[in-house]
């Protein structure tokens, strides 16, 4: 075999790929700030390129590579935020490990339930994926098979109808949010994902 030979690996180039690495590499360097954490992520993204090389459609293994690199340090900060707000097991006792809602968290969540069934039944599954599944608009997208922008605007349409079914329910503007949705999501992650 020759050095112009193609090497493949399902539908990747290695050589394509081995040109791909140094971008990567200043692009994982960018998000993780760190040298060793780069380059285990650049690992991991590789691994799972030749692992789901199959889902390569051609185009722009670029692109292909920077997303399957985004997407694995954005899960594992999300990871190491779940993990970091965990207690040991052997630090928790059976009183503490929940709180009972409220009267007034009770009776708001039956308001929502009672006011989301009222809408159609296209509203309320964009509302159910976002909130309920908690995915984010691309992902909604390619689950309703429409545009992006598609489900921006539907799920701000449903929100407001949402919004202006519960206002008429106690003829005040609705202003309340459960503690649970108060400090989920901050600074740049306010962005990025569909708040319910």
């Amino acid at each position: 075999m020759s050095s112009t030979d193609e090497i493949n690996v399902g539908s990747l180039n290695i050589h394509d790929l081995n040109d791909c690495i140094p971008r990567l590499r200043r692009f994982a360097r960018s998000m993780t700030r760190d040298d060793a954490a780069a380059d285990d992520l650049l690992q991991d993204c590789l691994e799972r390129a030749v692992a789901k090389s199959h889902l390569f459609d051609g185009e722009n293994l670029n692109a292909w590579l920077t997303t399957i690199c985004k997407r694995m340090f954005l899960n594992s900060v999300r990871q190491k935020r779940i993990l970091s707000s965990a207690l040991p097991i052997e630090a928790v006792d059976g009183r503490s490990t929940c709180a009972e809602a409220t009267q007034e968290e009770a009776f708001f969540l039956r308001q929502v339930l009672a006011n989301l069934e009222r809408l159609s039944e296209g509203d309320q599954r964009i509302i159910a994926l976002a909130a309920r599944d908690g995915l984010e608009y691309v992902e909604i997208a390619r689950e309703m098979e429409i545009k992006i922008g598609t489900v921006r605007s539907r799920l701000s349409r449903a929100r407001a109808k949402l919004r202006r079914s519960m206002e008429a329910v106690d003829g005040s503007q609705f202003q309340h949010k459960p503690r649970s949705a108060q400090s989920k999501y901050s600074g740049a992650d306010a962005g990025t994902r569909p708040s319910a």
